[in-house]
C-alpha cells in the first residue's frame, strides 16, 4: 500500500510548523517565552523561562547576554500559551503589533545563537 500522504503545511508559516521541536530544547540563556521550551540539566535540576529576560535560566541569579526581552511588568508563564504566545504588552521588541521593529513571539523563542 502507498505511504499515508504528509500533513499539509501549516497555514500560519514555517514557525508554527516548529513548535514542536520547542518543547524543552532550549539551553541556559537560551531565548524562550514558556518554561516548557527549557531544557533540564543533567543533574536534574530544571531551567525555567525568566519572566523579565525572556531567557531558560535555572535561577534568578542567573545573568545572560543580550538580546533580553526586558520584559516590564513581568511577563510570566501564567500569561503565555507554549504553541503561540504571550500575552504581554511590556516586552521591548517581542509581540508589539505590526508595524513592529521586532520579532513575534515564536520568531524569539526560535533565535540561534542567543545563548550568553
Amino acid at each position: 500500500p502507498p505511504p499515508p500522504p504528509s500533513p499539509p503545511p501549516s497555514p500560519l508559516g514555517p514557525c508554527v510548523d516548529m513548535v514542536g521541536q520547542l518543547q524543552y530544547s532550549r539551553g541556559q540563556c537560551e531565548t524562550c517565552f514558556d518554561s516548557t521550551h527549557c531544557s533540564a540539566f543533567a543533574t536534574g535540576q530544571y531551567r525555567f523561562c525568566c519572566p523579565y529576560m525572556k531567557k531558560c535560566i535555572a535561577s534568578f541569579n542567573d545573568g545572560c547576554s543580550t538580546p533580553i526581552a526586558r520584559c516590564d511588568p513581568r511577563c510570566y508563564d501564567s500569561a503565555c500559551d507554549a504553541a503561540v504566545g504571550c500575552d504581554c504588552s511590556g516586552c521591548v521588541g517581542i509581540g508589539t503589533p505590526a508595524p513592529y521593529l521586532g520579532y513575534t513571539w515564536l520568531e524569539w523563542a526560535l533565535l540561534a545563537n542567543t545563548a550568553g
